[in-house]
C-alpha cells in the first residue's frame, strides 16, 4: 500500500485540501492492527500506535480530522483475510459463548454478517458479558485523540442484533428492551469519548439520533430497486448531518463516470461530500471496486468539490447547516441515464438535482446542482434558469 506508513498520504491530502479549499476528515478503512474487519478487537492500529499517532498529529496540525471505521458487534473467531488471526482459544478460556446472540431455541449460531472477511458470532448488548467485551475492546480507541468513529458499521441504523437467549436477563424476543440497552451503552460511550463523534452504517435510527451524529449514509444502494430520495434529510437534517459514505456496492455500470452525479445528490441532500482513494492514491468511483473501465476524472471531481464548497460558504450554509428541508417546487429539466452493472436496468434521473430548504429565520430557497461539465438548463415555476458547469445556484422561493 503506497499510503502506508500513514504519513505517506500527507502529500496527497495536502493536494486535495488545496484543490478543494476544504477541511478534511480522513477516514481509514482496514486500519485495524489485529486483522481487517475482525471486530471487536480493532486496537492497536496497523503499524503500531506510534505511526498512527504521528499521522493523527500531522492532520491536527493542518486543521484536519481523523476518523476510523469499525465493524459492529461481531466477535471474530477466525479472520478469512489473515489466516493466523484466530480467537477460538480465547472464546473457550473466557467463556465468551455466553455473551453471544442466540437463535430461537437458545442455540448460538455463526454470524451471517461479512462472512467473506470473518467467521464468528454476534455479541448481545443485552448481556453483561457482551457489554464488557465491547467496552474493553473499544476503550483504547476512546482514549485516543481520534475525532470520529463509524463505530457501528454493520449495525444499520445503530440497532443491536436479535437475541433469544434465556441466560442474558432480557426477554427472549425482540422488543423495546433492545432500544433501551443500545441507548444506555451508546450514552456511556459518548461520555467515555467526549471529543469523538460516532456514527453507524445507513444513518441513525430515531432513538439514536442523539448518540450517532455523523453517519455513512449510503443512498446509492437504493438505485438497485428504484430512485434515491433524501427522505432522511427531509425528516432529520435540522438535528444532525451525515456524509456521502464510501459508496460501496454502487450498482451503476463501470463504463460511465457517475461520481459527480452522486456527489451532487449528496451535497443537495445536505450531507458531506466524500472521495475514496485506492491503495496507490488514485481516485476511485466507490470503495471496493478499484478497477473501472471509466475511472473518475480526478481534476474535474476536485474542481466540482471546490465549486460546491465555495457555494456552500458563500450562499448555502444558512440553509444546509441545520436547515429544514421542505417540499420543493417542480423542476423541469433533461434526464440522464446510467446503466446498471448486474442487471438490464437503467436509472433515468434528472440532470439537475434540486432540494428546497428553510433556514432559521424562515426564508426558503431552492438549491439546484449541475454535475455536468457543460451548462445545464431547467425551468422552475415557468422561469428558465441556467446553471454553470459543475456548479450550483440558490434561488429564493
Amino acid at each position: 500500500n503506497a499510503l502506508f506508513p500513514y504519513t505517506n498520504a500527507l502529500p496527497l491530502l495536502d493536494d486535495i485540501r488545496a484543490a478543494t479549499d476544504s477541511r478534511l476528515l480522513v477516514l481509514l478503512m482496514h486500519w485495524e492492527g489485529t486483522a481487517p474487519w475482525a471486530p471487536p478487537y480493532v486496537w492497536p492500529p496497523y503499524g503500531g500506535e506510534e505511526e498512527f499517532t504521528r499521522f493523527l498529529r500531522a492532520l491536527h496540525e493542518r486543521g484536519d480530522l481523523l476518523g476510523v471505521y469499525c465493524s459492529g458487534f461481531g466477535f471474530t473467531k477466525q479472520s478469512n483475510l489473515v489466516a493466523e488471526y484466530n480467537n477460538e482459544a480465547l472464546i473457550e478460556e473466557k467463556g465468551y459463548m455466553a455473551a453471544f446472540c442466540a437463535a430461537p431455541g437458545g442455540e448460538v449460531q455463526l454470524s451471517r454478517i461479512c462472512t467473506g472477511q470473518r467467521s464468528g458470532y454476534d455479541i448481545c448488548v443485552g448481556s453483561e458479558l457482551g457489554r464488557e467485551i465491547l467496552n474493553d475492546a473499544y476503550r483504547p480507541l476512546f482514549e485516543s485523540d481520534v475525532d470520529y468513529a463509524q463505530i457501528l458499521d454493520q449495525n444499520h441504523g445503530g440497532g443491536q442484533y436479535f437475541c433469544h437467549s434465556a441466560e442474558h436477563g432480557h426477554p427472549q424476543a425482540a422488543g423495546a428492551w433492545m432500544t433501551e440497552s443500545m441507548q444506555n451503552m451508546l450514552s456511556d460511550w459518548n461520555a467515555a469519548a467526549k471529543n469523538m463523534l460516532f456514527g453507524c452504517e445507513s444513518a441513525a435510527a430515531e432513538p439514536f439520533v442523539g448518540n450517532l451524529l455523523f453517519s455513512d449514509n449510503r443512498f446509492e444502494l437504493n438505485y438497485r430497486i428504484g430512485r434515491a430520495v433524501p427522505l432522511y434529510s427531509y425528516i432529520y437534517h435540522e438535528y444532525l448531518r451525515n456524509f456521502m459514505g464510501n459508496q460501496v456496492s454502487c450498482p451503476f455500470a463501470p463504463d460511465a463516470d457517475t461520481l459527480p452525479y452522486r456527489i451532487a445528490y449528496s451535497f443537495a441532500a445536505g450531507d458531506c461530500m466524500t472521495l475514496v482513494f485506492s491503495p496507490d492514491g488514485e481516485l476511485m468511483p466507490n470503495w471496493g471496486r478499484p478497477r473501472h473501465t471509466c475511472p473518475p476524472d480526478k481534476e474535474k471531481v476536485l474542481r466540482f468539490v471546490k465549486n460546491l464548497t465555495e457555494f456552500y460558504k458563500a450562499e448555502a450554509a444558512p440553509y444546509l447547516f441545520c436547515g429544514r428541508m421542505t417540499a420543493a417546487p417542480k423542476v423541469e429539466c433533461e434526464s440522464v441515464s446510467f446503466a446498471h452493472r448486474e442487471s438490464e436496468r437503467k436509472s433515468v434521473l434528472p440532470a439537475v438535482i434540486s432540494t428546497a430548504w428553510e433556514r432559521e429565520d424562515g426564508k426558503k430557497a431552492l438549491i439546484l446542482v449541475n454535475p455536468q461539465d457543460t451548462k445545464a438548463h431547467c425551468t422552475v415555476n415557468g422561469r428558465s434558469i441556467t446553471l454553470p458547469a459543475l456548479g450550483a445556484i440558490l434561488t429564493e422561493i
